[in-house]
């Protein structure tokens, strides 16, 4: 059994990313095909999120755009400043089509967003990623620290 995610479930994913169409064949058949026992929380274009426990989300693709975005949103990850990488949801682990990412559930309130979100972009900006889907769905609030975290970062372009 895997730290996040069990083999079983490993191998599932496994066998489910052959299978990955450019349009994906919806997420009604994709929760059926993979079965895991996570509670589905949404989906995005490309991507399906299910919650693992109190603190950690799985991200997993149903289209096959989703397996380029898995690897930019790590490679992001990998590749930013550690003074940037604090403002990226923690990837704790990741395969073949998937992602375990720490969950972050608070909503950035709109004062501070207008506030800070400018400022981040501008970080990010300097050290050469232009964060082109930085948007109130895809951030969040860190309370304990004050500051704003992505939760989905894949898509940013390398000066």
């Amino acid at each position: 059994m895997g730290k996040y995610i069990t083999a079983a479930d490993r191998l599932a994913i496994k066998h489910w990313i052959p299978k990955l169409t450019r349009h994906g064949i919806g997420i009604e058949a994709t929760l059926e095909a993979l079965d895991l026992p996570y509670p589905y929380i949404g989906a995005g274009k490309s991507r399906m999120v299910f919650d693992l426990d109190e603190t950690h989300v799985l991200k997993i693709a149903y289209k096959k755009a989703a397996l380029n975005t898995n690897d930019r949103e790590v490679r992001l990850y990998r590749t930013v400043p550690s003074k940037l990488r604090k403002y990226l949801s923690t990837i704790k682990d990741y395969g073949d089509g998937w992602i375990v990412m720490e969950k972050w559930e608070q909503r950035v309130p709109k004062s501070i967003e207008k506030k800070k979100l400018p400022g981040l972009k501008k970080k990010f900006a300097g050290e050469g990623f232009r964060l082109t889907d930085a948007g109130r769905n895809n951030i969040r609030w860190n309370p304990k620290k004050e500051r704003i975290v992505m939760i989905d970062y894949a898509n940013y372009e390398c000066k």
